[in-house]
């Protein structure tokens, strides 16, 4: 089940990347985003693991991670 979430959450991620692209109209619509993805790639930044010794808490941190980015890319999602 912790698997499957996880997953959900990073193809929801991923559709969300793949459906904010810059339109060349909507200059406030690209600063919003430009700013949701200023604002998920701090999130990256901060995350600090030793991925060569396969610790639980790197994993939880990645979790936290993409929960967070999950987090600003729908709150944006809900803004009109």
């Amino acid at each position: 089940m912790y698997l499957a979430n996880l997953q959900r959450d990073i193809v929801q991620l991923i559709d969300f990347l793949n459906e904010s692209p810059n339109h060349g109209g909507r200059t406030k619509n690209s600063r919003s985003t430009n700013s949701v993805l200023l604002r998920m790639k701090e999130t990256l930044d901060n995350i600090t693991v030793k991925p060569g010794k396969g610790r639980r808490k790197d994993l939880r941190r990645i979790e936290q991670a993409v929960r967070s980015m999950r987090k600003i890319a729908l709150a944006d999602r809900k803004d009109p």
